[in-house]
């Protein structure tokens, strides 16, 4: 999809070029820009969701992405306008409204690869590897997590064979819950997260040396072995191109989680952003499955981009990568600290 009047391109063609734009153009820009997804959406996912039921693409791998009621699933939430801005990677973008309860914690250590068909200049990578991802979940209260997630260390690969390294930025992140699920009614939370400019924009463009700030809306709902998230919030993001200049973005995620047996389970999601200058919105597919061996939970994911081109704002390969695999290990444990024992966390609102 393109926009009818679409920003002009960067005079060298190069994401590294600077431009500078007066406040009121950006923000004519902006506007364009966030209107024309909007507008856009219901064709946008109608398209997304026939690409997924295609013969070529995925319904001989999940065969549940033909049935009428997930396209239907599908337009309903990708048209509402607001949800989560990355910062979850890897696993599952979309965040549960639940939270781990007091005293308790997820740790987690994780690999990843993403590939792209092209690089948006000769001094961006083509491809990334992000070796020992770590995240760190505790539980302060019962309703309020307080979040770490590091990515790792950067390997970039540019097209003519050279190398580029960094150490990814730091999210660190707070969730509350403030309704928690019924038995009719879904669980409902916040979550406000600052992403640290720890990773570097020149020379290897695998960051934006800028701080991030992002705010989401969480919901989710369990029916048996089967839950469904939506996430919906807004980010502020730094623009290391322009200076003293910031992008405000609108983006998706929603995903469903699948018990398929004692310690397994699977996952699809999708997840999408607005545009922003010469960045067009994107929307990813992404599946994944997990299961527990000896206490430890192995998780295999993968993600392919479903719309949109490959430039990102040197935010690293978020949702703008043709493909990607990954695998995670995770370990959720409680740890009384200070001596108090600890409570679950408001998963639902029933009562025993």
């Amino acid at each position: 999809m393109r926009f009818k009047n679409p920003p002009a391109p960067f005079p060298t063609g190069e994401v590294g070029s600077v431009v500078e734009l007066t406040p009121r153009a950006h923000r004519i820009k902006k506007l364009q820009i966030g209107k024309g997804i909007f507008r856009r959406a219901p064709s946008l996912v109608q398209a997304s969701a026939s690409t997924l039921a295609s013969r070529e693409s995925f319904h001989h791998i999940f065969p549940i992405l033909k049935s009428s009621f997930l396209h239907k699933f599908l337009l309903g939430l990708l048209t509402i306008p607001l949800s989560l801005v990355f910062a979850q990677r890897p696993m599952i973008l979309t965040e549960s409204a639940a939270t781990l309860g007091r005293q308790r914690y997820a740790a987690g250590l994780a690999f990843e690869y993403l590939s792209k068909s092209s690089a948006p200049s000769p001094q961006s990578p083509k491809s990334l590897s992000r070796l020992f991802v770590v995240a760190l979940h505790s539980g302060i209260a019962a309703n309020v997590d307080v979040n770490t997630d590091w990515r790792g260390r950067l390997i970039g690969y540019r097209a003519d064979g050279a190398s580029v390294t960094d150490w990814g930025d730091l999210t660190v992140s707070t969730k509350f819950t403030f309704l928690p699920e019924g038995r009719a009614t879904p669980a409902f939370g916040l979550r406000t997260s600052i992403k640290l400019p720890n990773t570097k924009y020149e020379p290897g463009r695998l960051g934006s040396n800028e701080m991030d700030y992002f705010t989401h809306l969480l919901i989710s709902k369990r029916w048996g072995a089967v839950e469904a998230r939506t996430n919906l919030g807004f980010g502020i993001l730094g623009d290391p191109r322009v200076v003293n200049n910031q992008d405000d973005v609108y983006t998706l995620a929603f995903a469903t989680i699948i018990a398929m047996a004692e310690g397994t389970q699977s996952f699809i999601e999708v997840a999408g952003i607005t545009g922003y200058q010469d960045n067009d919105e994107k929307v990813v597919f992404r599946a994944g499955i997990g299961t527990a061996i000896l206490g430890v939970e192995w998780n295999l994911f993968g993600s392919v981009r479903l719309m949109g081109n490959h430039r990102d704002f040197a935010t690293a390969f978020e949702l703008s990568e043709t493909w990607g695999i990954g695998l995670m290990m995770r370990k959720e444990f409680a740890w009384d600290v200070f001596g108090v024992e600890g409570e679950k966390g408001l998963e639902d609102g029933t009562e025993e």
